[in-house]
């Protein structure tokens, strides 16, 4: 009886809310952004796609425009498919638009919304994004250069000892990185069981905060239903992305409080903020500023390295221009440096490229309004959510020309030098570092990294397609994962060194390392 009580309070709930809904948008002497015709009471819940929204929402844009909204349930959802609506508003409007919507199923029963993703504005929003900013800025990062050049040589070495494992290379890498700047954790093997537990960790990220996914983010009165009732499911993955979650956050703070009492504490990000706290009330958002910037440099970087090896698969043009670029700065004789970076164009191109041609998500994690907004003559309601898709925005023909095509020289001038100014774009040419307030602090820390192993893998390696028994080349798939964190579904290639002066230059920087 109790479940269907239950259920009778949900359809009820759900059935005032759209009544509500219905009068206050009726109120208002602007329409709301066109969008798919909605149906009473349940509004477009039918027709909103659980996965590969950001092609959905491309195809509704040629119908109904840059700025559209949906009806689930009464929630009104805004979609942007332009670049110019999302900086308009999420950028420029950030006092209205930096808030982040309830999400009961990967923010409250999993616990992402103690993370700075998730959290809602406030103090404690403010603290950790300072936390993070500082560790974290653009003066900050270059402290930790020596470590990225070692590792994206490490990694470039590993490549030709079992290249068939480069994607667990990639991994490792970045994760090498992160570990160490955060907890000063050093990872010495393939496998590392933190590494394997933060990839199960933003598994479940991506998959629990996915828009459209769990239907207790439509009902969230649905978060009361137990796991043991039929139709539970989503109830029983929370338990297990949960447990996931709380693991890796208490298990690295505990290891670097553990270190720090013992003295043998490596300085970092967390062991700075726990030495420098007033007071102990502080430690639990120190605890969770570190696991936002473990977490949230992590899976973004593995993704942008992997989209990197498969567009140099699929375009052996592109690489060798770059070779070409790098081997006339760096020569046979070195590997390349960060202070290479300035003369050297076509390589910052080529990131630029790899980040607005497969972005790492492809649609933002969702904003919502705090006030009534007008925009381009249309009403947006207070709590409307917000979603701005990325990949539309990246893929725009009217800025840019060919998008599906690989092409770095889109962000040179003629000269082949000085960078491209292309209007509503930022200086990474990609929107997948978020907007507004919501805009990721570890950006600067990112690009860096994925400048070095880009530049170091170019210097040093070939990457092609693998060819079968026959001698005939595979074609990778250009399939990508589904979730807020995208990246390639896993493909074979081959690689080798391109001289054997870069065997020998890589050989040496393993032994060092």
């Amino acid at each position: 009886m109790l479940d269907l009580t239950l259920i009778a309070s949900v359809l009820g709930g759900a059935f005032i809310v759209y009544l509500f809904r219905q009068w206050s948008s009726s109120r208002h002497s602007l329409p709301l952004p066109p969008g798919p015709k909605p149906l009473p009471l349940i509004g477009n819940v039918h027709q909103f796609p659980a996965e590969n929204e950001h092609f959905v929402f491309e195809e509704w844009g040629k119908t109904y425009g840059d700025i559209m909204s949906v009806n689930l349930l009464g929630k009104t959802v805004v979609i942007l498919n332009s670049a110019k609506a999302a900086i308009d508003l999420l950028d420029k409007r950030s006092d209205i638009y930096s808030e982040r919507p309830y999400l009961p199923m990967g923010g409250e029963l999993v616990g992402w919304d103690h993370t700075l993703a998730l959290v809602s504005s406030g103090d404690r929003f403010r603290q950790m994004r300072k936390y993070i900013a500082q560790a974290l800025s653009v003066r900050a990062v270059k402290d930790y250069r020596r470590f990225q050049t070692n590792e994206a040589r490490a990694s470039c070495a590993r490549q030709l000892i079992t290249p068939e494992n480069f994607i667990d290379h990639i991994r490792r890498t970045v994760n090498a990185l992160i570990l160490s700047v955060i907890y000063g954790y050093p990872v010495s093997k393939d496998n590392d069981p933190l590494v394997v537990l933060a990839e199960q960790v933003l598994d479940g990220f991506s998959a629990s905060t996915l828009p459209g996914a769990f239907l207790v983010d439509v009902f969230p009165l649905l978060k009361h239903v137990p796991a043991w009732f039929p139709g539970a499911g989503f109830q029983r993955k929370a338990a297990h992305w949960r447990q996931l979650l709380l693991s890796m956050v208490d298990s690295t703070f505990t290891m670097i409080k553990k270190d720090i009492a013992a003295g043998t504490q490596t300085p970092c990000l967390t062991s700075r903020l726990l030495d420098t706290m007033s007071d102990t009330s502080e430690e639990e958002t120190i605890k969770w500023a570190a696991a936002s910037a473990h977490t949230g440099g992590a899976d973004t970087s593995v993704s942008a390295l992997m989209t990197f090896y498969l567009a140099m698969t699929l375009n052996p043009a592109v690489q060798q221009k770059a070779q070409a670029e790098i081997d006339a700065v760096v020569g046979n004789g070195r590997l390349p440096e960060f202070e290479d970076r300035e003369n050297l164009p076509y390589t910052n191109a080529l990131l630029k490229e790899v980040l607005r041609w497969k972005p790492v998500t492809h649609l933002n994690l969702p904003h919502v309004s705090k006030r009534d907004d007008v925009y381009e003559g249309y009403h947006i309601p207070k709590g409307s959510i917000i979603l701005a898709n990325i990949w539309v925005m990246n893929n725009d023909p009217s800025i840019f020309k060919d998008p599906r095509v690989f092409r770095p020289e889109r962000f040179l001038e003629a000269d082949g030098k000085t960078p491209v100014a292309i209007p509503n774009t930022r200086e990474w040419s990609s929107h997948a570092f978020g907007f507004g307030r919501r805009l990721c602090p570890g950006q600067s820390l990112a690009d860096e990294t994925l400048f070095m192993n880009i530049a170091t893998t170019l210097a040093t390696l070939n990457i092609s397609k693998a060819l079968n028994e026959k001698g005939v080349p595979i074609e990778p798939s250009t399939d990508y994962v589904p979730g807020v964190i995208s990246r390639p579904k896993p493909w074979v290639c081959k690689i080798e060194a391109r001289s054997s002066a870069a065997a020998d230059l890589l050989k040496h920087a393993l032994e060092t390392v």
